[in-house]
Parts: C-alpha cells; sequence; structure tokens
C-alpha cells in the first residue's frame, strides 16, 4: 500500500512548507505528496516551487474552498494511484509526528472507513487535543471522547470513533470510490462530519489510531475571522438538518436557532462576525450552500437582526419555547 498526501494551501506557505518537511521526516517521498494550492494572492506558487521543487504542485483556478480543494487534489491522485492505495488529507497547519505505519496497518483493515490520528496541540503537545468524537442524535450535539471514554471505545487498538475530524484524515481507494469524496456545497467546516456519517451507513468503522499522532494549532473560535462564523453557523444546520429525522430536527432546529439569535444579538459589538452569524441563519434557511455570498435580509431579516431589542426579544421567547417542548423520542440514529 502506498499512502499520498493532499496538503491544501491557501496564503500560507511557510506552514505548508514545515508541513511537508514533517512528512519527510515520517518517511513519505516526495512524489506522494501533493500540493494543491487554492488560489493563493500571497506569491504561494512560487514560493513552494522554491523551496520544494521536488514536491508536485497543482494550482486551482479560483479558490474552492476546503471540501473541492481537497477534492481537486484527490482526483488527479485517483488518475494515477492503485486500487489499494489509500489518501490522507492533511491540514497544512499539522505536522505528523510519528505513526505512518500504525496509520497503514489501520488502513489495511476492509471494515475501516476513515482513520484519523491522535491530534496534540502544537504549542503544548502534551495536551491531547482530539482522541475521537461521537454524535448525540437526540439533541444535534457532538460528543468529544476524553481519555477515559477513548479507552473505553478501543478494540483492537483502534478507537472506535464514528465521527473524525479533517485535521488529517485517510481513507483507502476503495473507499474513496464506494463513499466518496468530500460535500463541496459546503465550502469548508462539517464537510468531515458528513464523510463521516456517509462511511457509518455505508457499513464501514472510523477510527482513532492512538499510535499515530499529529500537531496542529488549534486555533481558538475567539480569534477566528468572520467567515469561520458564517460557515460554522450555515453548515451545522445543513448537516444536522440532512440527518436528523423530520420530527427531531423540528425541534433540534428550533434550539439551533435560538442560539443562533442569541450569538447575532451577543456579537453587536462586532458588527462583522454578527453580520456573519445572522447571514449564516439566513443562508441555511433559504437553502443557500457554497461560496459565501452577500445577501439581502429582506423584512424579516431586516426586523429581527437589524433591531437589537428584537433580536433579543426573540432569542430569549426561542429559548423559553424550546425549554418548555418535549423532544420527540424514537426515530433516531
Amino acid at each position: 500500500m502506498k499512502i499520498h498526501c493532499v496538503v491544501l494551501n491557501w496564503n500560507d506557505w511557510a506552514s505548508t512548507i514545515l508541513c511537508v518537511k514533517s512528512l519527510f521526516d515520517n518517511g513519505v517521498a516526495a512524489e506522494h505528496i501533493l500540493i494543491v494550492d487554492n488560489a493563493s494572492t500571497d506569491g504561494s506558487p512560487a514560493c513552494l516551487r522554491r523551496e520544494l521543487p521536488e514536491v508536485p504542485l497543482a494550482v486551482a483556478p479560483r479558490n474552492l474552498g476546503f471540501a473541492a480543494g481537497m477534492n481537486f487534489g484527490a482526483r488527479l491522485i485517483l488518475e494515477r494511484c492503485d486500487e489499494g492505495d489509500a489518501i490522507i488529507f492533511v491540514n497544512n497547519d499539522a505536522l505528523i509526528v510519528s505513526g505512518m505505519a500504525a496509520l497503514e496497518a489501520a488502513l489495511a483493515r476492509p471494515d475501516v472507513g476513515l482513520v484519523s490520528p491522535m491530534i496534540l496541540n502544537k504549542e503544548h503537545p502534551e495536551n491531547v487535543q482530539f482522541q475521537g468524537s461521537d454524535y448525540d442524535w437526540s439533541r444535534a450535539e457532538i460528543i468529544f471522547y476524553d481519555q477515559a471514554m477513548a479507552a473505553r471505545r478501543q478494540v483492537d487498538g483502534l478507537i472506535d470513533s464514528p465521527r473524525v475530524v479533517g485535521a488529517a484524515v485517510a481513507a483507502r481507494v476503495d473507499f474513496i470510490r464506494k463513499v466518496g469524496l468530500f460535500d463541496e456545497s459546503l465550502f469548508m467546516y462539517f464537510e468531515d462530519d458528513d464523510l463521516s456519517v456517509r462511511a457509518i451507513r455505508a457499513g464501514y468503522r472510523n477510527v482513532v489510531v492512538p499510535g499515530f499522532l499529529i500537531a496542529h494549532t488549534g486555533k481558538s473560535s475567539k480569534d477566528a475571522p468572520p467567515h469561520y462564523y458564517f460557515y460554522m453557523k450555515r453548515n451545522s444546520l445543513y448537516f444536522w438538518g440532512r440527518y436528523l429525522p423530520a420530527g427531531r430536527w423540528r425541534w433540534c432546529k428550533l434550539r439551533m436557532l435560538a442560539d443562533g439569535f442569541m450569538n447575532a444579538y451577543q456579537w453587536r459589538a462586532d458588527p462583522e462576525r454578527g453580520k456573519a452569524v445572522r447571514e449564516g441563519i439566513l443562508s441555511a434557511l433559504r437553502g443557500r450552500t457554497g461560496f459565501r455570498q452577500e445577501l439581502q435580509p429582506g423584512l424579516l431579516g431586516a426586523l429581527l437582526f437589524l433591531n437589537p431589542r428584537l433580536s433579543a426579544w426573540c432569542a430569549r421567547t426561542l429559548c423559553k419555547i424550546v425549554k418548555r417542548l418535549t423532544p420527540p423520542t424514537g426515530d433516531l440514529q
């Protein structure tokens, strides 16, 4: 089995170089790495060609987003790889620490779909950032494993983790041909969740490999740019609405909208972030996907979001309604 790597770069060539060199340090050959530049505007392609001349580089015609950018690279690899090979999708701000042999061993198991590393905090590697996660389908929430839970979910040396995260995720070629790649309509965020659920529904086992370690920056959401809040809010509504049964989704949607109204109101002191949250909610309600586009709020949106007092009242009222409602039972994942 050959493990091919796709590393996506967007206006951060310095991090990409460190990421690729960490792959070298762990025995990955240059010809098995593909850097995809997502139409950077900082001169990344020239810098990457200068610093990593031996590594193939593909330049996307425009900023495709995370999902389509990774898929762009994967399709190029699929044209030339063997059926028994695998692809690992690596964030450019991640560093491979160790465990490529453990990764290969996990990928060799036919029942395994998606494979994730244990993720350490890059600044404080003694802190584990990710060691598995699952979904609470009754409340539309994500459950992150702590050390004890990860230990309980370990079987045959692998941690059963229905949900994996996109900082570094690997899959065999036969899995990709059966289940598919990332959902490009999401642009960025929740594409790893969507693929995780599709893998489970296809009968695969998603796992975390304890011996496969990466270090990741793990930036706080408090420091994230406004577009983070837009895509996270929009795509969370899209994801849960796609997979929850209708009765359960109606209840969860009310709760998530209540949270969204409160978020938009709380960000009133930060106009750009507040606007991103508002547009994320409106985009989800209108069924918009793909790249973020400027939205006209309409009369209802203007009333709800541009009037701080009305926004606060809506948030409080929705929260009260949701707390009084009894969530439907049964018909869950």
